[in-house]
């Protein structure tokens, strides 16, 4: 798949009214299929203090949610990987290295 492909299929969890954003360029392409069902699509590929900025007030302003963030130690890597195998994973999942 490609990585329009692959974005396009996540997109299309989103409800209609929401902003699918995407960091990598290529997922662009997907942006038609996606804006027909009543999504925007954001590109962010631009890095600078401004945008970080504009993509923290979003969150403030609720136009933007985060998806929840589960942190499980290098030691708790298994049961990471065993959740995300399992499919029961909802949002991000960060190892803590340190």
């Amino acid at each position: 798949h490609s990585d329009a492909d692959e974005f396009a299929r996540y997109a299309s969890l989103i409800r209609g009214g929401g902003v699918a954003v995407s960091t990598r360029g290529p997922a662009g392409a997907a942006a038609p299929q996606i804006e027909q069902r009543g999504v925007s699509f954001a590109a962010a590929n631009r890095a600078s203090t401004d945008r970080l900025a504009e993509i923290s007030e979003a969150v403030e302003a609720g136009k933007l949610r985060v998806p929840p963030i589960k942190t499980f130690t290098l030691d708790e890597a298994p049961v990471a990987i065993t959740e995300m195998a399992n499919g029961h994973v909802q949002g991000k999942l960060v190892i803590a290295v340190r």
